[in-house]
């Protein structure tokens, strides 16, 4: 009796785990336009649109690129060109994410109500709510500068006691101090670090920046023409799709057609193949939620084992 009851126990719970894990699609991007990656360790590939954040993501842009992520229908992120941006912690309950880093670059937030994030620079630690901002950190000034365009802010360097109110239509900035190559802190009581610098005065914004962030703001996904099917190489021994010796296909199976991305949740399935040396796709295994690297296309890669 006791043992059945721990099997019972245990089909729920890990039910339940795997309806939490695939629950959800935040966060998703939405636009990719240009050379958008993901970096993941010492590996970097291009992020697709409808593509899910899992656990954790470091995101960069190169020239003229965008890109936007969805945490909710009515809070999103848009990380304009030659930017950076980490998000360290994402909940594999439900993606839910409290905090984003900018690196370097300009991104503008769109917060909706009863949401919350806080954003950090090397210079800044900012709680955001409802409104709309568009952040901007030179690392090489080094200089933070936020614009307020709906909402309010309160806004200080990193554990400065100085602070300034945001309203909207309003900007400031924090510039900091760079020595060596490196923003300088003072480090006070428990390790506590305060930027080193100096807050600027509150300023209306001017109304050809409010037009400029406005076009920013309503940017669109770019339309590409499909790309001719890729050639298969001389190393390429596995077909549908193209692959070397010992590389990984990651195949979203039984998805749904409407669906946006391998949605886990209404059935689909995600596995994982190698190529092996007779040129077949081998070795099929189902991954959970939690090992998942499915998308709506079939992903070739370094197998992750």
């Amino acid at each position: 009796m006791k043992v059945l009851l721990f099997c019972l126990l245990s089909i729920c719970f890990f039910n339940f785990a795997e309806a939490q894990t695939s629950k959800g699609r935040y966060p998703v991007i939405v636009i990719a336009n240009g050379k958008v990656e993901l970096v993941e360790g010492t590996k970097v590939r291009p992020l697709k649109i409808n593509e899910s954040l899992k656990e954790k993501a470091l995101i960069r842009t190169g020239d003229k690129a965008q890109v936007k992520i969805e945490f909710s229908p009515k809070t999103s992120l848009l990380l304009l060109e030659n930017s950076e941006i980490k998000i360290p912690f994402i909940t594999w309950e439900d993606g839910s994410v409290e905090q984003v880093e900018l690196s370097k670059g300009r991104m503008h937030f769109f917060m909706g109500e009863g949401s919350g994030k806080t954003v950090i620079t090397q210079l800044s630690r900012d709680s955001l709510k409802s409104g709309q901002y568009v952040y901007t950190y030179e690392r090489l000034a080094p200089k933070v500068d936020v614009m307020v365009l709906a909402g309010d802010l309160d806004f200080r360097g990193l554990e400065n006691e100085e602070s300034i109110q945001l309203k909207t239509g309003e900007r400031a900035s924090f510039i900091g101090v760079l020595e060596a190559g490196e923003v300088v802190y003072d480090t006070l009581l428990k390790g506590r670090k305060v930027a080193r610098g100096h807050l600027s005065k509150v300023q209306k914004i001017p109304a050809a920046d409010m037009l400029e962030a406005t076009k920013q703001a309503e940017i669109k996904k770019v339309v590409v023409k499909k790309a001719a099917p890729a050639k298969r190489t001389t190393e390429d021994i596995c077909e549908k799709p193209f692959a070397k010796l010992n590389q990984c296909v990651w195949r979203c199976e039984k998805n749904s057609k409407k669906a946006k991305n391998c949605d886990l949740s209404a059935g689909a399935i995600c596995v994982r193949e190698r190529c092996n040396a007779n040129g077949l796709w081998a070795e099929k295994t189902e991954l959970s939620g939690l090992e998942s690297k499915c998308s709506l296309n079939d992903f070739v890669n370094d197998c992750d084992y």
